[in-house]
Order: structure tokens, then C-alpha cells, then sequence
């Protein structure tokens, strides 16, 4: 019997089947819904998970050059074996990357420098490494051709030192920073305590803010203000570590590994315990998938309950189908179709309830934590591959199942219940 002819056949054997259609119908539904569920969540699983060990504070990461030992000798690396040394051609690298917002250079005067004030009508004074870098100062007005006045931002060790040691020895109050903030010193640049270069620079220094980034005792002022004094005392400047922001921790999170890769070196800073977040989340993934492979496991198991329905129906009408004197080849083509074109719908409705089920989660509150926290990445092309897979495969077994029955059971045998 031609094939057309049996799909006809087929339609008319199965129109008043309903409970039979419905339940093929949902069962394939449900799997293919959570098969697209699925993999749009799992692709995007890692970066989901960074952010919620993440905070939106730690969006940054310093980074130095690198040095490579050779036998007994420590060298600078050149550009092509790790970046050696900062400089323009890096900034340019760095702006380039997707995620990076700002590229921020600090720059570091080769040359002493004292800062000496009074704090509570005593006298103080620290040795101290300056520093310039703009980002600080934006919004900020300056002027940058003054080298007389000017104002700074002091690293947060300044304050831990006056209060740990200078502070207690003379029995004087601790300091915050906002008593801090506002008083004015004398910088003198190009001596300390212990050197002195040919050519010395003094200034007043007035202290605007103190920088919890800087991990050492240091001065901060303008870029500007930095090169013009380096010009006046004929001392040099390097650029010493590049603080690179970025869009989200995430972003900081996996940028972070390129960077270490291209062969720069990421100063430690409070921002490592979510990269050693990161470098664990393999473990992680044991620990989260438990409750989602619970879910999975009793989902199969109703699956595998309707499927036996299923199997049992099929051989009860097999049976039915071989006493009306149908042809095993008919009776293959018959089910075959049915089931196919059930598998079918259940895909397109439960991929298609699936996407709008996300997609209205987005949409609904798009400023809500969820949405933030959770990343989605429709990956088509899997899907349809795997549905593919699993449509083919289903196929060959319930036609080796319907051969099984053909072959090795009796009309009365496919008719009874066991």
C-alpha cells in the first residue's frame, strides 16, 4: 500500500483517539520545553554565577609590568614575551577590549619626595612616593600650569600609620578622613629623609580625598601637575600600573584571565577573592547542578510513566490492527506517523512556550535583580541540533519497539494486559 494511502489511514484510525494524541502531545511538549530552558540558561551558567558572587564595587583590577627571570638575571620582558614595560601602545590594547570602560594610567616620579605638616598643633612628616594620574580629578578644576599650590589625593596608609604609631606615642587623637581631608602640608620633591637629587621643588599641597586603592604610602596629583614638576627638577616618569574598570564584576571576572594571558601582571587588591571565586566555580557546578538534577530526575521519571502507557496502548492496538489482518510493514508506517508528527508539535509548542516564558521574564521587570543577575543566550543552533538527535532517536526506538511486538507476540498475546 502506497505510503500516502497509509498516512490517510493513519489520520482516520487515530481521529477519536484524543487521550492517546494529547498525552503523546504534552509528554513531548514538556521535554522539549525544558530541553530549551535548558540550554539557554547553561551556556550563560558561569557568568550568571560571577555576578552573584560578585558586587558592583568590584569592577577593577591594577595592572604592573611584568619581569621574567633568566638564569641569574631579572629582565623587563619586551612587548612579545609579556609587556615588560607600560606604555602607550598598552593603553591602546586595553581601551580596545569589550567590557573595559575606563583605562586609567598612574605615572611615577623617579625622584624622593617629604610631605610635613602640622596634625593636632605637633609637627609630622613620611617619606613618600608621588604619584599622577587624572581619573581622580575629573570633574574637578585645577589649574595645570600651577607647581606652587596644589591639590592631592593621599593613599589611606598615611592615615594608618599616624594612627597605629605616631598617634598613640604622643597621645594624641586618631585621625579620620574627614579631619584629614582639607589641611594643607609642605611637599618637598626631589629629597626625603635619606637622599636628596641636585635640583629640589617645594609646594603646598592641600589634601582633597584619600585613595584606598594605593596599597603603599604615596602622594597623588594631577598628570599634568606631575610631568610639569618632573620637567623642573629633570627627573623622569614611568608609568607604573594601569587601573583598568570595567561594565560589571563579570566582565571583570573574565577579562581578567586575557589580560594574564597577554603576559601582564595583575597587582593583588581586594578584587582576588572573586577571581579565586572564579578559578573554583568548576567545583561549583557540582554543588548547583544537585537541586536542578533532582528536578531533572523526577521529570524523567513521569516522562518514563507515560512512555509505558504509552508502549502498553501501542500493543494493545498492534493486536487490534494484526486481527483486522493489517500488514506488519502498514502497521509500522501507521504509528510511525502518528508518533512522529506528535514529537513534532510537542517540539515547536514547548520551544515556542519556552522562548516566551524568558523572554516575558526580561521584558516584565528588566530593572529587577533577576534580570540583572541572570544572563540568557538563546543558542538556536544547539537546540535544534539536539532536538534533531533526540526526534530521530525516539523514532528508532518506537519502531524497534513496534518490530519487537510484531515479531514475538501473539494477536492474543499483544491483546492482554500483561
Amino acid at each position: 500500500m502506497k505510503i500516502q494511502s497509509l498516512i490517510h489511514i493513519s489520520e482516520a484510525y487515530f481521529k477519536n483517539k484524543l487521550r492517546f494524541k494529547f498525552q503523546i502531545y504534552i509528554v513531548f511538549t514538556l521535554m522539549f520545553f525544558l530541553l530549551f530552558f535548558i540550554i539557554t540558561f547553561s551556556s550563560t551558567f558561569h557568568s550568571t554565577i560571577k555576578k552573584i558572587f560578585s558586587t558592583e564595587n568590584n569592577t577593577f583590577i591594577t595592572i604592573a609590568p611584568k619581569e621574567m627571570d633568566i638564569a641569574i638575571f631579572k629582565i623587563n620582558t619586551p612587548s612579545l614575551l609579556g609587556k615588560g614595560s607600560l606604555g602607550e601602545k598598552d593603553l591602546e590594547y586595553l581601551k580596545g577590549v569589550d567590557g573595559v570602560t575606563t583605562v586609567s594610567p598612574t605615572y611615577n616620579l623617579d625622584a624622593p619626595a617629604h610631605l610635613s605638616g602640622k596634625l593636632f598643633d605637633m609637627g609630622y612628616g613620611t617619606d613618600l612616593s608621588l604619584f599622577g594620574e587624572e581619573r581622580p580629578f575629573e570633574g574637578l578644576w585645577y589649574s595645570k600650569k600651577n607647581t606652587t599650590e596644589i591639590r592631592a589625593i593621599v593613599s589611606s596608609k598615611l592615615l594608618d600609620i599616624y594612627n597605629s604609631s605616631f598617634a598613640p606615642a604622643n597621645d594624641l587623637p586618631k585621625l579620620t578622613e574627614k579631619v584629614l581631608i582639607g589641611r594643607k602640608f609642605d611637599l618637598v620633591i626631589g629629597m626625603n629623609s635619606f637622599s636628596s637629587n641636585e635640583k629640589t621643588h617645594s609646594m603646598k599641597v592641600t589634601i582633597i580625598g584619600v585613595d584606598k586603592e594605593v596599597p603603599f604610602l604615596g602622594l597623588t596629583v594631577p598628570e599634568a601637575t606631575l610631568k610639569n614638576v618632573a620637567g623642573i627638577i629633570g627627573t623622569p616618569t614611568t608609568m607604573s600600573n594601569i587601573k583598568v574598570y570595567f561594565r560589571s564584576s563579570s566582565d571583570m571576572l573574565r577579562i581578567s584571565e586575557k589580560i594574564e594571558k597577554k603576559g601582564y601582571r595583575i597587582v593583588e587588591n581586594e578584587n582576588d577573592i572573586f577571581r579565586t571565586i572564579n578559578k573554583y566555580l568548576s567545583r561549583l557546578d557540582y554543588l548547583l547542578f544537585l537541586p536542578v538534577a533532582f528536578i531533572l530526575l523526577v521529570i524523567v521519571m513521569v516522562v518514563q510513566n507515560q512512555i509505558r502507557y504509552m508502549l502498553l496502548y501501542l500493543k494493545k492496538e498492534i493486536g487490534i490492527q494484526m486481527a483486522m489482518g493489517a500488514y506488519y510493514r502498514d502497521i509500522i508506517v501507521i504509528w510511525l506517523y502518528q508518533y512522529a508528527k506528535y514529537i513534532i508539535y510537542g517540539l515547536i509548542t514547548g520551544a515556542g512556550l519556552s522562548f516566551m516564558l524568558i523572554k516575558l521574564m526580561l521584558v516584565s521587570k528588566p530593572d529587577s535583580i533577576v534580570n540583572k543577575m541572570i544572563e540568557t543566550n538563546f543558542n538556536i543552533d544547539i537546540f535544534l541540533i539536539l532536538s534533531l538527535i533526540l526526534t530521530v532517536l525516539g523514532i528508532i526506538y518506537i519502531y524497534f519497539k513496534i518490530r519487537h511486538y510484531l515479531k514475538s507476540s501473539s494477536i492474543i498475546g499483544l491483546m492482554s494486559n500483561d
